[in-house]
């Protein structure tokens, strides 16, 4: 785990006026690591890019009263050892007293929810019936329905950031209550820090959690089927532990797999026509945890 080399990016650094009527600027590094599995925090902690209270000197261009307020590192694209390493610069009144330089941690938590969609193969309809043609078959291509879900965007000012301890929340869904949502609904999906640096407190993180929030939950659902089906007494074929292949009309092993209720047993096209409310059969469907569960109490986003 080592920076292999850190570069100023060319068309940087760039400038210009902020609101205040100071002045600001951008400095972009190239920096490459020697292994995959560095992190954030490696990259910022290189040896070779200034760190706060640091003034803008840049390729024999000197600004004393511009100061690192802001540091950040995101991977290139399609990279796994490329990183770009962006500071901003802005002017700061050296002169003010801390006691009236804010505390950006005792700034409250921004929250706000979105809705997006993604599409998902349109299996069952409002009713829980299996959707397929008239011969008890899936349609070819699959039908495809936009199904939403909630975005959460909460952005808080924290001291310190522990990427060990982001990797045990991220790809987790929440074991507790979150909000409005019960156990098994809500996953976090990212934690982006942005290392900044103030007056009064000197570095900091601005970190943004992410969240995506299902009322159905994260379990992954798959219909129970197989070229298989459990063994049946009444039959007279071999039977290899427990199961049989399952055959066609004419006595041959299926083309493709077929669905099974859930003991097992083949559903025949008519059986799924039908589906039970009509004496038939309704497809079995298995459920898999997709994410490990924890509890999200201990972010205290809440």
């Amino acid at each position: 785990m080592a920076i292999t080399a850190t570069n100023i990016r060319k068309g940087y650094p760039k400038g210009g006026d902020d609101s205040r009527g100071g002045r600001r600027a951008t400095v972009k590094y190239d920096v490459d690591t020697n292994d995959p599995l560095d992190n954030l925090v490696t990259v910022l902690n290189n040896a070779d890019t200034p760190k706060y209270p640091a003034s803008y000197d840049i390729d024999d261009e000197v600004d004393p009263g511009l100061f690192l307020t802001s540091r950040e590192a995101e991977r290139e694209i399609d990279s796994k050892t490329k990183w770009v390493e962006t500071q901003q610069y802005e002017t700061i009144d050296r002169d003010r007293a801390e006691t009236k330089v804010d505390n950006p941690l005792l700034e409250p938590i921004q929250r706000s929810w979105d809705t997006a969609s993604e599409p998902r193969p349109f299996e069952r309809d409002a009713d829980g019936v299996l959707v397929v043609n008239l011969l008890g078959l899936p349609f070819d291509p699959p039908i495809e329905v936009q199904k939403h879900f909630e975005i959460g965007v909460f952005v808080r000012n924290e001291q310190t950031f522990d990427n060990v301890v982001a990797l045990s929340f991220i790809d987790h869904v929440n074991a507790d209550q979150f909000f409005n949502f019960a156990a098994g609904q809500v996953l976090l999906t990212k934690i982006r820090p942005v290392e900044r640096f103030n007056q009064a407190i000197g570095q900091y993180f601005n970190i943004t959690y992410t969240f995506h929030a299902k009322l159905e939950g994260w379990l992954h659902e798959e219909p129970n089927r197989s070229f298989y089906e459990r063994k049946d007494p009444n039959d007279l074929p071999a039977f290899v532990n427990g199961i049989k292949r399952i055959l066609d009309a004419d006595g041959k092993p299926l083309a493709e797999s077929s669905l099974l209720d859930a003991e097992g047993i083949h559903i025949t096209s008519k059986e799924l026509i039908q589906g039970a409310a009509g004496g038939g059969k309704d497809p079995f469907y298995l459920s898999f945890k997709r994410y490990p569960q924890t509890a999200f109490g201990p972010l205290n986003l809440d």
